[in-house]
């Protein structure tokens, strides 16, 4: 029995590291400081708090979300003019770059207008 119990601990010590992932966003977007980040499970509406504090995100710069378990997660953005984009349904299931482009934020600016 005892056995057991330390081979399932051993197992479970294993597992759990895996279990959480880093998302590292970058700003690629020559027109846009990320001012605001915010994360929620994919389609839920419930975002975090902001995961900049007092930081912000200029062309180039990366910033680390830590520790998120594994699954689909919208993100939004505010950058330096206000502009608020949700960009939907990453899935995140190991450790990921995910890049803010002039594109991408365009085509949300615009759709959203």
């Amino acid at each position: 029995m005892l056995r057991a119990s330390i081979a399932l601990v051993g197992l479970l010590l294993l597992i759990g590291p895996a279990a959480a992932v880093d998302l590292v966003v970058i700003n690629e977007a020559n027109f846009s400081i990320i001012h605001q980040l915010y994360i929620a499970p994919a389609k839920s509406q419930n975002w975090s708090e902001n995961k900049l504090q007092n930081q912000k995100v200029a062309k180039n710069g990366k910033f680390t979300i830590r520790d998120l378990a594994a699954g689909a997660y919208d993100l939004k953005v505010v950058d330096d003019d206000d502009d608020s984009c949700v960009f939907s349904n990453i899935n995140i299931d190991q450790n990921k770059e995910w890049k803010l482009t002039d594109i991408n934020m365009i085509k949300c600016v615009f759709t959203s207008k």
